[in-house]
């Protein structure tokens, strides 16, 4: 399945910033799921692919960085394709606001492995950023997407992605989901 949000119709051109990413919905056996927090942010383990990385390639290094937590391709089921076009997406780099195209595609996990701290490899930015990364329960996790993050840096953004990933992945996957939506501000 393909979505895309573009709010204002926009149409990339070269001085547009294009990202191709990965990010991976990861179920334990007791129906946990790693979310992470990175600069005030609730966000699914993931991140940039590489140049020459297949998606795959990029989400295994991207879970293996970020949770210690080694995958087989064979793991991974793609769920969703959500494409973002946003005029005004504040870029680190220049420290200016810059219209942003990003392709991300979602992949769902089922696995028994805990995260492991000792086998991590966090980027610069995500230490700068206090990258926390933990598993929790169906509730907690809708409730941490349901959060306002708007006075983040860019968390506007993230919201309205997180508002599609349990529309379209999380009410599939969560049995009680449902009973949740009616609790919850989605």
């Amino acid at each position: 399945m393909k979505i895309t949000i573009n709010p204002d119709n926009l149409i990339p051109n070269e001085e547009w910033q294009v990202f191709h990413k990965v990010r991976a919905i990861i179920e334990n056996e007791n129906g946990e799921f790693i979310i992470s927090n990175e600069g005030g942010k609730y966000i699914f383990p993931g991140g940039k692919c590489e140049k020459g990385e297949t998606n795959i390639e990029a989400i295994q290094r991207e879970i293996k960085e970020e949770t210690g937590i080694e995958l087989n391709s064979e793991d991974f089921t793609e769920k969703l394709e959500l494409e973002t076009l946003y005029k005004d997406f504040y870029d680190y780099r220049s420290e200016t606001l810059r219209p942003r195209y990003t392709s991300t595609i979602y992949y769902y996990v089922k696995c028994s492995k805990k995260i492991d701290a000792s086998n991590m490899n966090l980027t610069s930015g995500e230490i700068s950023e206090q990258f926390k990364i933990a598993f929790v329960n169906q509730e907690r996790l809708l409730q941490m997407l349901a959060e306002d993050h708007s006075s983040a840096q860019n968390g506007v953004f993230f919201d309205e992605e997180n508002q599609v990933v349990v529309d379209f992945i999380l009410k599939d996957l969560l049995p009680t989901y449902s009973k949740q939506k009616k609790k919850i501000k989605f």
